[in-house]
């Protein structure tokens, strides 16, 4: 036993490694990092960040796929592009879909051209503000556990990605919207390069693959990365349809390809590993899903069908098949929530008492706290580490300050997370031992941020839709106010009005009747969303024009939280 204190012992480790051995083979995917040449005319560059950035050489101008997390990446991977196309511009940016990710370089290929078009599709913007705007607070705060971005660089609690490369210094955020957008097919001829982009769905909803006929190049994005695919990211996602992914995949193989680029691995050189490797993909999916359902039909749980459902051997222990980035487990339960959403079927717990309450009762069961935490203690001994660190949680919602049940719950989750194959529930347990120990310190405020580049980018008529979900309904109870605004040189008008906890916005108009009327140019509308300057100081400078009373406006700015909150 380990001392951790004059009166407090702790329970030894288990001798097991640090990190799952086949979470630690993953790397194999991305690593070493470099520029892979696919056709005389395509490369991809693997390793340099979380996804890998394409380029395709044509007459006179170059197409890059995706373009990394941020500038830094996509700079760092432009200069590599150089070393092979020194002079040629940049015609066209395409965006398989709307991760961070794949979009947030764009800065660093746009300036390497004049009028570059960037494609995507129609419902890319939309996809991308949800994720990292409306939802910006929430999925910062929760990457930060599960990229493990707070995790040592050095020794056992270190930080390891798996199937990604260590997130790299990203830089400045440097997302460009789609400038061309299509709904279903779209045919592109840039610089003599014939592409078709189809919208498949998959991953995301806003996914598209990209067809290369003349060089049967098939470049998939997100669909295919060297693992099962992450049905649900524990960072936080709306429903994944597997029957999307699935249909994908289908789609994908109806090409024939010889060659698939995708976003996260090096690229598949062999025809017949590509048709092998998406078979295997879709048939693991659909398993999975048909099993789901199966036993969803034959009145099984969530709970029941994630302890029942594996993947068939001939699946399981196939290379490409590896649960790095999430069990099938957890997948189960998000197939049976997707479909029939969160109730189970039993009334007990339809209308459940609090954690709090529930706690309260488990403990006293259990003979009181003390009683308690030698059960915790008995749990670590027997190998029970999973209910270790759930018995000592029910402990610390009674008794928020016990140190020992802590240390034993911050032990318990670290002897799991060593053993997962899944990067970001390692990542995440490790973590969350490291804050119950206090050795690290997360502050909600300093992680989730919605950054001022993310919102400068996206049109108005976003950021008024995620201003919406910032009122306060306390400071608009019974408030009924009407502000109208005006955007001078773009010629976009709106009213906002505040009904008691209710934001309505009316775009396209300003009627007759108003409280308010703010008229600013899009430079003073950015600013103010930035957090630069405030409404009420431009109007006082005389930057932007105002009729009204200018106290009314300074209450009607109060309802709402900062944007950047």
């Amino acid at each position: 036993m380990a001392n951790t204190s004059n009166t407090m012992t702790m329970p030894t480790y288990p001798n097991q490694p640090p990190i799952s051995p086949k979470l630690e083979a993953l790397t194999s995917f991305w690593s070493p990092p470099g520029v892979y040449q696919v056709k005389p005319n395509v490369w991809s560059a693997v390793g340099f960040g979380p996804a890998n950035i394409i380029m395709i050489k044509g007459i006179d101008g170059l197409i890059i796929i995706d373009t990394g997390i941020g500038y830094g990446q996509g700079k760092k991977v432009m200069q590599e592009f150089r070393n092979l196309v020194p002079d040629l511009p940049v015609k066209a940016i395409i965006y398989t879909h709307g991760h961070v990710d794949h979009v947030q370089g764009a800065g660093a290929f746009v300036e390497q051209g004049e009028n570059v078009a960037v494609y995507a599709h129609e419902s890319t913007l939309a996809f991308y503000v949800n994720e990292n705007a409306l939802l910006g607070p929430i999925q910062s705060l929760r990457a930060v556990y599960a990229t493990g971005v707070l995790l040592p660089k050095e020794g056992p609690d270190r930080q390891f990605m798996g199937i990604l490369p260590t997130l790299p210094d990203r830089g400045n955020i440097s997302f460009i919207p789609p400038t061309t957008t299509f709904s279903d097919q779209m045919d592109v001829d840039v610089s003599g390069v014939k592409l078709k982009l189809i919208h498949v769905r998959g991953e995301t909803t806003d996914h598209i693959n990209l067809w290369y006929p003349k060089e049967k190049v098939l470049f998939i994005g997100d669909n295919v990365y060297g693992v099962l695919p992450n049905i649900y990211s524990i960072r936080g996602v709306r429903f994944r349809d597997p029957l999307d992914q699935i249909n994908a995949l289908d789609t994908a193989l109806s090409f024939h390809p010889n060659f698939v680029v995708g976003s996260h691995q090096k690229p598949i050189m062999d025809s017949a590993e590509v048709i092998d490797i998406l078979t295997s993909v879709r048939d693991a999916l659909e398993y999975i899903r048909d099993q789901t359902i199966r036993g969803m039909n034959k009145g099984y749980t969530a709970d029941e069908l994630a302890q029942m459902i594996t993947l068939p051997k001939h699946l399981a222990e196939h290379p490409w098949l590896t649960q790095g980035r999430g069990p099938v487990a957890w997948f189960v339960k998000e197939i049976y929530n997707g479909y029939v959403g969160w109730y189970e079927g039993d009334p007990a717990f339809l209308d459940a008492i609090s954690l709090v309450e529930r706690s309260k009762h488990i403990v006293d069961g259990f003979g009181g706290i003390n009683h308690t935490v030698l059960k915790v203690r008995e749990a670590i001994e027997n190998g029970k580490d999973q209910w270790a660190s759930e018995l000592a949680t029910y402990v610390i919602k009674v008794d928020p300050q016990n140190i020992e049940a802590k240390l034993l719950k911050a032990h318990a989750l670290r002897v799991v997370g060593q053993r997962m194959t899944a990067a970001d529930g390692r990542q995440w347990y490790l973590t969350a031992a490291l804050e119950l120990e206090g050795k690290i310190k997360i502050d909600p405020n300093k992680f989730a941020v919605t950054s001022p580049q993310q919102l400068a980018a996206l049109p108005i008529d976003n950021l008024l839709e995620i201003l919406a979900t910032k009122i306060d309904p306390v400071k608009a109870e019974g408030a009924s106010m009407t502000l109208a605004i005006s955007i001078s040189d773009i010629g976009k008008n709106y009213l906002l009005h505040v009904r008691n906890g209710v934001l309505a916005v009316r775009k396209d108009t300003i009627p007759e009747n108003f409280d308010m009327l703010l008229t600013l140019d899009l430079d003073a509308f950015k600013s103010i969303v930035n957090g630069i300057q405030t409404i009420v100081d431009f109007v006082r400078t005389g930057r932007a024009k105002f009729e009204g009373n200018i106290k009314d406006l300074e209450k009607f700015v109060a309802i709402f939280d900062p944007l950047l909150d």
